[in-house]
């Protein structure tokens, strides 16, 4: 570890041996718990964990982190470069300003981990990586750019992309619950709110070439005036393909006020207001609404707004 920690040549280091052109960190327990503490009540608490892993402006090329255990680590400005983290144990990552090129990512379980937050204006990125049935859940990125990767059949329920730069990105297998943003909200804008000021608005995911044809898209939130123009989407699925949000909505609220009534009315009314037209979703044109009914609102009901939205739809 100290050789990685001062970016010394890891050939140099005794015993370290090497499998498949790589240095061979597999199953190495190379992070572990240093301190916990609990902010908050009893009834809303969270617990921060601090790993023994600490990576600063490091440069790691060619390791095989393969069940390795790197939670609660954190990389800082480095520069991450033909490693392979296949099943590597990384919870609760703090990655910051990072920069990952053709890395593989299989089963890698980064569950809660912060993806790339950005220092000042540099959020990282992940470039001609492999996101192989990673575990996403509830991680949060930034706005690195993300370029020349896949995604498939990764745990991608809470993941939060934010604002991350995607280029060239291929979703597989199933899609389920990530939030795409036009921009970033979770950015770091400030250091002590006077130095370092960015403006997310100044580094907008542009979603250039985002291939979700192979994906089995069962919900995705796109937020915050992003552009789905260039994206591909699966000819059928469980799923409608809104056509122009800031045409169709209005007009389907005026029908629900003037036309519904009781429970469905009111029901209407809230996906409308807080979900399919909430502040977030306005600006954009295209967006993707899941047609996947859920128990508590009733297939009935669902099937019926699902109906409204796709005959309004066609018209625009």
């Amino acid at each position: 570890m100290r050789a990685l920690k001062r970016s010394e040549p890891l050939g140099e280091v005794n015993g370290l041996e090497m499998i498949d052109n790589r240095f061979d960190l597999r199953g190495a327990t190379l992070s572990t718990v240093k301190e916990q503490r609990t902010i908050g009540t009893k009834e809303h608490s969270l617990t921060q964990t601090t790993g023994s892993l600490k990576l600063k402006n490091a440069d790691i090329e060619s390791i095989d982190f393969s069940h390795a255990d790197i939670s609660y680590g954190l990389f800082q400005e480095c520069t991450v470069t033909d490693c392979l983290f296949n099943e590597t144990i990384a919870k609760e990552m703090d990655i910051y300003a990072s920069d990952f090129e053709s890395c593989v990512f299989g089963k890698t379980n980064f569950a809660y981990s912060f993806m790339n937050k950005n220092v000042a204006g540099n959020a990282g990125s992940f470039r001609n990586c492999k996101f192989l049935k990673t575990n996403l859940k509830e991680t949060i990125f930034s706005f690195p750019i993300i370029d020349n990767c896949i995604f498939e059949d990764c745990e991608l329920e809470g993941a939060d992309f934010d604002g991350s730069r995607m280029r060239n990105v291929t979703f597989a297998g199933d899609v389920d619950s990530p939030f795409i943003r036009g921009y970033s909200w979770t950015a770091e804008t400030s250091l002590f709110w006077i130095f370092n000021k960015i403006n997310p608005r100044d580094y907008p995911n542009l979603m250039e070439n985002i291939d979700f044809s192979r994906a089995n898209i069962k919900d995705i939130l796109f937020l915050d005036e992003i552009d789905l123009t260039n994206c591909k989407f699966p000819a059928t699925g469980d799923f409608i393909m809104v056509n122009n949000v800031t045409k169709l909505f209005p007009k389907l609220r005026d029908i629900v006020v003037k036309e519904w009534q009781d429970e469905d009315k009111k029901y209407a009314l809230s996906l409308i207001d807080n979900l399919y037209y909430s502040p977030k979703k306005q600006g954009m044109t295209l967006d993707v609404i899941s047609t996947i009914h859920s128990e508590h609102l009733g297939k009935e009901f669902q099937e019926r707004l699902d109906q409204l939205i796709r005959e309004h739809n066609v018209d625009l």
